[in-house]
Order: C-alpha cells, then structure tokens, then sequence
C-alpha cells in the first residue's frame, strides 16, 4: 500500500491536487520523467525546471498561474471550449470521449486524460456548433472518429504502436 503523500510547499499540494485520481506513474510518463522526480515535486522536496512546468500544464489541464501561485483558474481558457462552459449535454460529452478513447485504443495508440478531455471538449464544441439536433450530432460524431481514425491511421505520422499523445 502506498504512503499517504504530505506535501511540503502550496505548489506540492496543487500538484497532487491537479494529479487528482490519476497514477503518478501515468503523469510521470506523460510529463516524460520519472515517477520518483514527480514524487520529489509532490512532496516539495523538488521544484520542476521550466520545460517541466509547461508539460505540467497541458498534461494535468491546469494555468501555470494557479499550479505555482494559486492565483488565478484551474483550468486554461483553452482547455474549455465556449460551448462546453455554457452548459454540457452530459450523455452525448460521454458518447464523444469514449468514442475518441476507443479509437485510440483500436489504433494501439496512446492518449493521455489531459489531452483526451480538450481533444472531447473541442469535438463537443464542434458538434453542438454544427448541428442542432442529437441524432445529426450522432452521425457528425460518427463521422468525426471515422475521420480521426484515419489521421491516426495516415501514412505521414509515425506507426499506430508508437503514437503517443500526451
């Protein structure tokens, strides 16, 4: 059983907070360094170098602002699409996320949960935008993953086992 973690500095406990339910190990491999470095940061032992920051934010979907200070929002403007801040269609956020998260998985590719929520969110956003009905947005969601399975599948990028979106 792992240690119950005391972080020692404000930016350690928004880390772990940021982390939320989410593997260290998976954060750690998004963010392209060890687990036991994360851990060093999580506990204040260590303060992550600028490279590491701006990972940090796309990859937990936080503001740089609220992980070092606390001022400011958790979440980057960007990350959360007008459409999506307005007012979630909670079933058809649901059918968008687990459609682009079966995709990648058909594709042996990797998707980490940051990502995954913003690529959900813009696909949401893009949805309700176009069309005004549920069952139009079905078939424009349909056509969305067709489509994104094709990129994946795309001769340009690098081989479905290697690809990785972190």
């Amino acid at each position: 059983m792992a240690r119950k973690l005391k972080p020692a500095t404000p930016f350690a406990e928004r880390l772990v907070q940021a982390r939320g339910v989410r593997s260290r190990a998976e954060i750690a491999e998004a963010l392209g360094i060890p687990s036991s470095t994360l851990a060093n940061y999580e506990q204040g032992r260590t303060f992550p170098d600028q490279e590491t920051l701006a990972k940090m934010k796309d990859v937990l979907g936080v503001s740089l602002d609220w992980l070092v200070t606390g001022d400011a929002n958790t979440r980057t403007p960007e990350a959360v699409p007008t459409a999506v801040r307005a007012g979630v269609d909670e079933e058809l956020m649901a059918r968008v996320a687990e459609g682009i998260a079966e995709v990648y998985k058909a594709e042996n590719a990797r998707i980490y949960t940051g990502p995954l929520v913003r690529a959900a969110a813009r696909m949401y956003d893009d949805l309700v935008a176009a069309y005004d009905s549920p069952e139009e947005r079905q078939v424009g969601l349909k056509g969305m993953l067709q489509q994104l399975r094709r990129e994946l599948r795309s001769p340009g990028a690098a081989g479905a086992n290697s690809k990785q979106v972190s």
